[in-house]
């Protein structure tokens, strides 16, 4: 080839990755942002001598992302700004007359609006008017109304005589509404009306409360009014408001909304820059590994072009731990698993109580959901052989409801009540297997769930069961103190100590915690013929939370020795004792499996540390990692938000 060629060839090589570039930056650019116009409302337009008011202005335009304006002031009095989209005037204490203020756009200094306030000399003939609905202040409003339909305006008057009238009205239209008083003697200063809005464009528009007094003195406050729904969002990926991330997180949202161009945003909360950023359709993979190993919240933001925006948060947890491998994830916040099933919540209450439960086979994928209240929280639950057991709180009440006891069915999706909302408290609810058992005001009560057969024994009146059962049907439960077990309707006292409580059982032996005669406490071990004590006496309360369990013959329980931190110790069916912790911080049970492994817990709060047993006895340090561990296909498993991890050597 030629030079000459050569020269031709290179030039339409970058001419055509020169629009090829062009083509690509036109595809993520956003719309222009023109400023259109700018709207001021304020709390006060009559002001007395030294009174203050706050105006606040909006500045219109499609996804215009600098909403900022520059106040003057043109008059006496003092004009403060603040956060750019707000002022605050104080008139002053001599003047009368009118002064006026000016906001003007600081993306398009040709876009400004004004505002005229009178200057009114001291009098007692006084108005004062509140509006409570529709208020807009800066460019957030807390309500706003379908083009079409009528507005709800709440207002409140003071004034030094009596009130003639309140009038609602759009400036510059025939839109207005006599508002009348609540009828209510009690609320009145309140009026309260409908101002229709067949005719009004969609949009912002000023809005006056004209209110008149029976001397014929009138004040009119200025605000302003949206007609248009707010945008709404829809997530469909990830789906749960709590994430626990180990790799890149693809995102997928859409916006819908009554103007066109409703726009997107995903932000790490208190960033100053978007993750990512798109009109209607939001569709990309989002990086965190600059957050790795630490928990964040993201918002996903849509907004449209009056400023109206709703905002939809997920609680997410970035997980870079080689110890970790990603199993599967759930469109909810994951609860419980076994080596079949998984158990998780599709919402949860602002306390983190999860609200509904889905039933999900690990193999097929396929559901089972709950029927219970849609919005009713669980405060418990347990994975059963049939299905799940759950106490479920019901809505709020006053008084609080004491809560029930259900059964799901995972075959059916079909619930049970065992156990109906009463003024006796469901109290000391444990399952396993194929039993469950509680206690309900004097009765203790098991159930064996695949016959559906219910046994009941009546407990003395002032007793305070703590209850437990094992897969092979025995209940351990304390009553007045004393430890009792009850299997096949036989029942065997094993202490007659007082205040013994938290009993904990693996169908033959039972671990639970009595007092000395200084009411120290220490754990005690019940082998199926003797009792055993498996503790020194401490002055420190122990409790079963946590503390201690028991499973096939093993035991894994926390002790301070010599007044040190609690450390897990391991005791082996055949009474073997090992020390399995030696921490600086208090150590805890967090799981124990068939054959000897523990999962431990040391430290406290956000340094809360997991270890768990390798094959040797010794311990892995997983570090900092949220939910339960549980022992699943022949190694340990964590429970993190939404996801199922497997724990890697």
């Amino acid at each position: 080839m030629s030079s000459v060629s050569a020269r031709r060839a290179s030039a339409l090589g970058l001419i055509s990755m020169a629009l090829l570039l062009a083509c690509e930056s036109s595809k993520q650019q956003p719309t222009p942002q023109v400023a259109t116009r700018v709207l001021i409302s304020t709390t006060e337009s009559t002001l007395a001598p030294g009174e203050r008011t706050t105006l606040f202005a909006f500045v219109e335009g499609l996804g215009l992302d600098n909403r900022e304006v520059s106040w003057t002031l043109q008059g006496p009095g003092m004009l403060s700004p603040g956060g750019g989209r707000q002022a605050v005037y104080q008139a002053d204490a001599t003047s009368t007359g009118m002064v006026t203020v000016v906001a003007t756009s600081v993306a398009d200094s040709r876009v400004s609006a004004t505002q005229q306030l009178t200057l009114a000399a001291a009098s007692t003939d006084s108005i004062q008017t509140f509006l409570y609905d529709p208020v807009c202040t800066d460019q957030s409003c807390r309500s706003s109304v379908p083009a079409g339909d009528s507005a709800r305006v709440l207002v409140r008057v003071k004034s030094t005589y009596e009130v003639a009238s309140v009038v609602a009205r759009v400036p510059d239209t025939d839109r207005e509404a006599v508002l009348p008083h609540l009828p209510e003697p009690t609320l009145s200063e309140y009026f309260e009306g409908r101002l229709a809005l067949q005719g009004i464009s969609q949009g912002v528009h000023p809005l006056e409360i004209v209110v008149t007094d029976t001397r014929g003195n009138t004040r009119v406050t200025q605000a302003r009014l949206v007609v248009d729904r707010p945008p709404k969002g829809a997530r469909e990926a990830p789906r749960s408001p709590r994430i626990a991330v180990s790799g890149p997180l693809p995102v997928l949202a859409t916006c819908t909304d009554d103007g066109p161009g409703c726009v997107l945003e995903l932000r790490v909360r208190d960033s100053p820059d978007a993750l990512a950023r798109a009109t209607t359709r939001l569709d990309t993979v989002v990086d965190l590994s600059a957050y790795a190993n630490s928990g964040l919240y993201m918002d996903l933001t849509v907004s449209d072009a009056l400023g109206q925006t709703e905002r939809q948060t997920m609680t997410t947890s970035v997980v870079a731990n080689p110890g970790l491998q990603r199993v599967t994830s759930v469109p909810g916040v994951l609860l419980d698993a076994d080596e079949t099933r998984l158990l998780f919540a599709p919402r949860e209450t602002e306390g983190r109580l999860p609200i509904g439960l889905v039933l999900q086979d690990r193999a097929s994928g396929s559901i089972v959901t709950t029927t219970a209240p849609a919005n009713a929280p669980v405060s418990s639950w347990w994975l059963t052989s049939i299905g799940a057991v759950f106490v479920l709180e019901h809505a709020l009440t006053n008084p609080p409801p004491m809560g029930a006891l259900f059964a799901l069915h995972g075959d059916t999706g079909a619930l049970t009540t065992l156990e109906p909302d009463t003024r006796f408290a469901v109290s000391g609810v444990r399952a396993a297997g194929d039993y469950v058992v509680w206690s309900q005001g004097i009765f203790l009560k098991v159930r064996q769930l695949s016959t559906g057969t219910t046994v009941t024994v009546n407990l003395n009146p002032s007793s305070s069961a703590s209850n437990d059962v094992a897969e092979n049907g025995l209940v351990a439960y304390s009553l007045n103190g004393t430890i009792f077990t009850r299997h096949g309707g036989e029942t065997h006292q094993l202490t007659h100590n007082v205040a013994s409580s938290f009993p904990r059982t693996d169908g033959t032996r039972v671990v639970f915690q009595q007092p000395d005669a200084r009411g120290w406490t220490f754990l005690t071990l019940w082998t199926g013929t003797s009792l055993e004590a498996l503790t020194q006496p401490s002055p420190v309360l122990v409790s079963a939370s946590r503390k201690y369990e028991v499973r096939a013959g093993w035991i894994a329980y926390t002790d301070a020795v010599d007044n040190g931190p609690e450390q897990v110790w391991l005791r082996s069916p055949t009474g073997e004792v090992r020390k399995v912790s030696d921490f600086a911080t208090s150590s805890r049970v967090e799981a124990l499996t068939a054959d000897g492994r523990v999962a431990v817990r040391t430290g406290s709060g956000a340094q809360e540390r997991l270890l768990v047993s390798r094959e040797d006895g010794t311990l892995q340090d997983l570090g900092l990692v949220e939910g339960p561990a549980r022992w699943l296909d022949g190694a340990w498993h964590v429970l993190w938000a939404d996801t199922l991890f497997r724990v890697v050597p």
